[in-house]
């Protein structure tokens, strides 16, 4: 199985940041991470995450969700959530398919320095937590409803537990930003 995640770096303050080669690598693991905890790691998924800044964001989210300002993540699965749960659960050629793409994420450079300042938490980690989210999002899960936001929340800290990655709802900082 193939699990891969296609890292385009659009921003070079991104590569220019002491620990990108490292995590560059890590986004893969993250990833390989949340799919086997999410999905039983039963098909082989693959996704692309661009490395932007709040200038691109800005113009994805208002081009896609009409939404007017820059943000820390975004997430463009290529299913609908429950469409994309459905298949996983009950669909056995899918469960055997390989290299499946289930979407992009793009992150911004600007919201995750400041949020990592704001938060006091190490800016790989705010990445890493913000690529684990969204991530989540592209596998179909969404934080609508407070037993969705539980389950996705209480996934989220289990994974990065595994990096030794805090636990970004220990104290709820994180909430409202994502």
């Amino acid at each position: 199985m193939t699990l891969s995640v296609d890292v385009i770096v659009e921003d070079d303050r991104w590569s220019d940041f002491e620990g990108f080669p490292e995590w560059r690598e890590m986004a893969n693991s993250l990833f390989n991470e949340t799919v086997k905890l999410a999905c039983g790691n039963s098909v082989g998924f693959f996704a692309n995450l661009l490395l932007t800044d709040d200038s691109a964001i800005r113009t994805l989210n208002l081009g896609f969700r009409g939404v007017n300002n820059s943000t820390n993540a975004l997430s463009f699965p290529q299913y609908e959530s429950k469409y994309f749960r459905n298949l996983l659960e009950g669909d056995k050629v899918m469960k055997r398919m390989e290299d499946v793409m289930i979407g992009d994420v793009a992150m911004s450079f600007d919201a995750v320095v400041d949020e990592s300042i704001r938060f006091g938490k190490p800016f790989w980690d705010r990445c890493s937590h913000l690529f684990v989210h969204s991530a989540l999002h592209l596998l179909g899960m969404d934080h609508t409803e407070d037993c969705e936001t539980q389950a996705m929340e209480s996934l989220e800290s289990k994974i990065l537990g595994l990096f030794e990655i805090y636990d970004p709802y220990v104290l709820g900082v994180d909430e409202e930003t994502l």
